[in-house]
């Protein structure tokens, strides 16, 4: 048995699908490809990763210093991402937890690569990334006595530039399970949190054509592939005891959807919101067909709620 939920937008000119997937028995499967390795960091206790397939549950142990000031040190598990287009992933957090230190933290990782990792053999088995590159991200802290409890966004808009306060945004109160997201429009980059999978709360967007950046928006440095994904770092080098539980890391459901009936009591405009029947159909794992919800116009991309009928 499964259970789905889409809440749809039309922003922009453009269909935006959004909502919440429980699947029961099933689950997710990885994005393809899929790396992991350490970023900046060759001590003795380096992180791992590892995936259930029986469950979807993936278990990244991580390592590192921190990520903070001018250079990380951490686990990444990711896949790789055009530079140049949107996207929108999210993942559930099960549980995170560990006795390395009270900051230690995990998150969704958009991280830029500077060229390609090899195996044995000569396939492509990862990108580097220096402990100085540029990044965006969404961030919890461990569940059990953590040294800050607020979901947290930051960025380094600038190679080898000090993240501090300054580029670090808290939000609320993390909950447990929780789902974070990072999203993509054009060059405009978003921090999102939820306590259900369902409701989201924008944390912080940042702009990729700020002065700040340079003129160089997030991908456009090396034209190697972005990592996007999972890091997880102990916040002390000595250290590998902080251990990430997840599941469903994916991109955000994204549904074409067909118009069935035109825009109703006419035109849009800055402000107006207008209501308008579709229908929608996806397949999805040859499990389900969905059809019959609504739209709404908006005259910003932001996501809204709308019920289930």
């Amino acid at each position: 048995m499964y259970g789905i939920n889409y809440k749809s937008v039309i922003a922009a000119g453009a269909v935006l699908a959004v909502g919440a997937l429980s699947l029961g028995t099933a689950h997710a499967a990885l994005p393809d490809p899929w790396y992991h390795n350490v970023v900046n960091y060759d001590g003795a206790a380096p992180g791992d990763f590892s995936y259930d397939d029986a469950t979807g549950v993936m278990t990244v142990t991580g390592c590192g210093a921190d990520i903070w000031g001018t250079s990380d040190s951490f686990y990444f598990a990711y896949t790789s991402q055009d530079p140049y287009e949107d996207f929108d992933y999210f993942m559930k957090i099960n549980d995170f937890d560990g006795d390395a230190d009270g900051w230690m933290k995990a998150g969704i990782m958009v991280r830029e690569t500077q060229y390609e990792l090899y195996d044995d053999v000569g396939n492509v088995n990862g990108y580097y990334s220096g402990g100085g590159d540029r990044y965006f991200c969404v961030q919890t802290q461990r569940k059990t006595s953590p040294s800050n409890n607020k979901w947290i966004t930051q960025w380094r808009p600038e190679e080898g530039l000090a993240v501090d306060d300054t580029i670090s945004k808290r939000f609320g109160t993390a909950t447990w399970p929780q789902w974070l997201r990072a999203r993509r429009v054009g060059n405009m980059f978003h921090a999102l949190v939820s306590a259900d999978g369902e409701n989201w709360e924008n944390i912080y967007s940042v702009d990729g054509d700020d002065p700040s950046w340079g003129g160089m928006p997030m991908g456009s440095i090396s034209g190697y592939p972005l990592a996007v994904g999972v890091f997880v770092t102990s916040h002390n080098a000595d250290s590998n005891d902080s251990t990430l539980k997840a599941q469903d890391f994916q991109r955000f459901p994204q549904t074409p959807v067909e118009l069935v009936n035109g825009i109703q009591g006419g035109e849009i405009s800055a402000g107006t919101s207008r209501r308008m029947v579709r229908s929608l159909h996806k397949e999805l794992s040859s499990l389900a067909t969905l059809s019959a919800t609504k739209l709404k116009w908006l005259s910003s991309p932001t996501v809204v709620p709308i019920p289930w009928k």
